[in-house]
């Protein structure tokens, strides 16, 4: 940890915008990849029943962690990405 506040200050406002990108990307992750390509597909009908106790009890943790309005899609859509909405 610096000695000087001022490079403090920088270093924790550097370690929130990283963190905020990270949420942003696993949030971006989940939707993309594992609800679009996975969970929306032919392949989960196939696949889902044969997930043990366990798979299907992490998965549902994920849809609620990820799923509907949370701190996480608040962050990704209000902190993480807005430059980029804001660009188009």
């Amino acid at each position: 940890m610096p000695d000087n506040e001022v490079e403090r200050t920088l270093s924790g406002a550097q370690t929130q915008m990283l963190l905020r990108m990270v949420v942003g990307v696993l949030h971006e992750a989940w939707v993309k990849i594992i609800t679009n390509r996975f969970l929306k597909s032919p392949l989960a009908k196939d696949y889902l029943p044969r997930l043990d106790q366990g798979g299907r009890d992490t998965l549902d943790a994920l849809n609620t962690l990820f799923g509907g309005s949370n701190l996480l899609s608040t962050i990704r859509n209000d902190y993480a990405f807005h430059v980029a909405r804001c660009l188009r």
